[in-house]
């Protein structure tokens, strides 16, 4: 929201119980504030996953089956997405992109004992995205509106996903389970779009499978060689680790 001339900021005085709701924001007086909810960034890591190694499963018996990475009949409860990779206006299938697993320095094994892909979304891990879109419908969309211009103030979208979907920019890592995380998340934001088709949605990625990081590691050296502040935590978290192994060893 934007903030209010004044010489002492105004609280924010978030509402307790059940799922989260946008906060009232009050003035010094106590008085809730005339605001409108403008814009909000949400970050987010994938559902549940397959591990992307085996890890010495073989040893104990742990067995990973393919059914548990099917996603099939929920996928078609949760619309359509279309991946746009960067610079590129062709829009690329995911069904297509992730149809067959190719082996990558994070997921460098092709098959984990059972049979299941490694690092793949499972059907749980979806679901777990389609509840948290739910959870942010409840507290971003107003259920109400029938135009962006008729929103509540402290609500963000319309209900419908026509009238919301030139609001929405979603990106993603080139991943099989961050780009179906990504969609499941929008498939609970809208859910009567995503039971009836309607719900076409855009994703950016950025990059290719071998880029798992929505921040790449050039630009992760280039933060830490000038902020002095994460050098010194990057030093001392690398310390704790090198002294965690010793101990173990």
């Amino acid at each position: 929201p934007s903030a209010p001339s004044s010489r002492r900021p105004p609280k924010i005085c978030a509402t307790g119980g059940g799922s989260p709701r946008p906060p009232s924001i009050v003035g010094t007086d106590g008085q809730p504030l005339d605001l409108r909810l403008i814009q909000v960034q949400l970050a987010f890591r994938h559902g549940a996953r397959t591990p992307v190694e085996d890890a010495g499963a073989r040893a104990d018996g742990c067995r990973w089956l393919a059914r548990d990475t099917d996603k099939t009949e929920l996928l078609q409860r949760c619309g359509r997405v279309t991946l746009y990779p960067p610079g590129s206006s062709e829009g690329l299938d995911p069904a297509v992109v992730f149809r067959e697993f190719e082996p990558t320095p994070w997921n460098p094994v092709r098959e984990l004992p059972g049979g299941a892909v490694p690092g793949r979304l499972t059907d749980v891990g979806l679901a777990q995205a389609v509840a948290l879109g739910a959870d942010l419908r409840e507290r971003y969309v107003d259920s109400t509106a029938n135009s962006t211009l008729g929103t509540a103030t402290s609500k963000l979208l319309p209900r419908e996903w026509s009238l919301a979907k030139h609001l929405v920019e979603t990106r993603s890592t080139c991943v099989e389970r961050t780009v179906y995380s990504a969609q499941g998340v929008l498939a609970g934001l809208f859910p009567s779009a995503a039971a009836d088709s309607t719900l076409d949605a855009r994703i950016e990625l950025n990059g290719t499978h071998h880029d798992e990081f929505m921040v790449s590691t050039v630009a992760v050296r280039v933060l830490v060689s000038h902020c002095p502040r994460r050098r010194a935590y990057q030093l001392g978290r690398s310390t704790q680790l090198a002294c965690g192994i010793s101990s173990v060893a």
